[in-house]
C-alpha cells in the first residue's frame, strides 16, 4: 500500500527506511494512503469541550487508485452507554481524484450536533482543479489553493450532521 509523508509534500515514500527531521517545532506524520483523518481545529481540555467547540479539518489522502475512506464517531461527551442507547453520530466519508462525500447516521432525535467542517485538504491530486463546488450549488468555490498535488478548500461552514459533496474538476 502506499503511504503519504502530510510533512514533505504529499510524496509517496514507498517501501523501505526513510530518514526525515524531527525538531521541537515538528514532529513529522505519516498517513497510509487511501485515508481520511478528521482532525480538530481547537484544542480542548475535555470531550464536552470539543462537542461545544466543533471545528474540524478533513484530511484526505488519496491511494495510489484514487480513493480515500474515513470515518467519524461523534456523542455529546458526557452520557454515558451512548452505543447502547443509540445516542451518536457517525459521518463516512468518501473520497476520489474528482470529489468528497459523506454520509451521516445521526441516532437520536433532537440532538443538535455543533460539530463544523471548517476545511478540506485532499492531498495526492495529479493537477490543479479548475472548479470547485459545494452541494452542486452550481457557483465555483473561491476559497482553495492548490500546491504540489495538495487542495485545500477553506472557509468552509459544512455541518457534520448533514451530508455533503465537494466536487473538484481539472
Amino acid at each position: 500500500s502506499s503511504g503519504i509523508n502530510a510533512e514533505y509534500g504529499g510524496s509517496d515514500a514507498g517501501a523501505g527506511w526513510v530518514e526525515v527531521p524531527v525538531t521541537m517545532e515538528g514532529i513529522p506524520h505519516f498517513v497510509r494512503g487511501g485515508s481520511v483523518v478528521v482532525r480538530h481545529l481547537n484544542s480542548a481540555n475535555s470531550t464536552t469541550d470539543i462537542h461545544e467547540k466543533g471545528d474540524y479539518i478533513l484530511e484526505v489522502y488519496l491511494a495510489k487508485n484514487g480513493a480515500a475512506a474515513g470515518l467519524l464517531f461523534s456523542d455529546d461527551g458526557v452520557t454515558d452507554h451512548t452505543i447502547t442507547q443509540d445516542m451518536y453520530l457517525t459521518v463516512n466519508f468518501n473520497a476520489s481524484r474528482s470529489r468528497v462525500t459523506s454520509e451521516v447516521k445521526l441516532l437520536y432525535p433532537g440532538y443538535d450536533n455543533l460539530n463544523i467542517l471548517r476545511e478540506i485538504v485532499v492531498s495526492g491530486l495529479e493537477s490543479a482543479p479548475s472548479t470547485v463546488q459545494i452541494d452542486d450549488s452550481g457557483e465555483d468555490w473561491p476559497n482553495r489553493s492548490y500546491e504540489n498535488g495538495i487542495l485545500r478548500v477553506t472557509d468552509l461552514e459544512l455541518r457534520m450532521q448533514k451530508a455533503f459533496c465537494v466536487s473538484y474538476e481539472s
